[in-house]
């Protein structure tokens, strides 16, 4: 899939401000948004599994509702951004800034985030099954009610870190 177009961000757009009375929802399976700049987007309940996010300004992104399985956000930058009730299972965040970004209720079953810095971060109520942790800076997340079977966190920085079962 080529590039999503700023036409197609503003039909996402006006789709959500008329709960899909008007506009038309983003729909883009394996785009290239590689180092896009896309801070502050409202991409809500978009649909952008298998895209390529690497090195993105995510900044302030709101991702509610998306999904997202199986991209790639490595060395993204999405500090601040969230991620609410988002489909995620097998994303790949490694080495991303994801400073105080908020994972509340997501999937994220497989998930990679080796050396990320995701320092309080909020995964509570999510599922992290199976997600790679290794060498991740987890300082002040929290991880309260999510699912964690399997979970890796070998090397991680778990100071301050609540929730954790593993």
């Amino acid at each position: 899939m080529p590039t999503p177009t700023a036409d197609d961000f503003r039909a996402h757009s006006t789709w959500l401000h008329t709960n899909g009375a008007d506009g038309v929802q983003l729909n883009a399976p394996s785009a290239d948004l590689r180092g896009a700049d896309m801070t502050g987007k409202n991409l809500a309940s978009a649909l952008l599994p298998n895209a390529n996010l690497a090195g993105a300004k995510l900044i302030g992104t709101d991702f509610t509702g998306a999904d997202l399985s199986q991209a790639s956000l490595s060395k993204a930058d999405a500090s601040g951004a969230s991620f609410k009730n988002a489909r995620l299972d097998g994303a790949d965040f490694s080495g991303a800034d994801l400073d105080g970004v908020q994972f509340l209720g997501a999937s994220l079953v497989g998930a990679k985030f080796q050396a990320a810095d995701a320092s309080g971060a909020q995964f509570d109520g999510g599922n992290v099954s199976r997600a790679d942790f290794s060498g991740a800076d987890l300082s002040g997340a929290d991880f309260t009610g999510c699912q964690q079977v399997g979970i890796i966190l070998e090397g991680a920085d778990l100071t301050d870190a609540r929730g954790l079962t593993a």
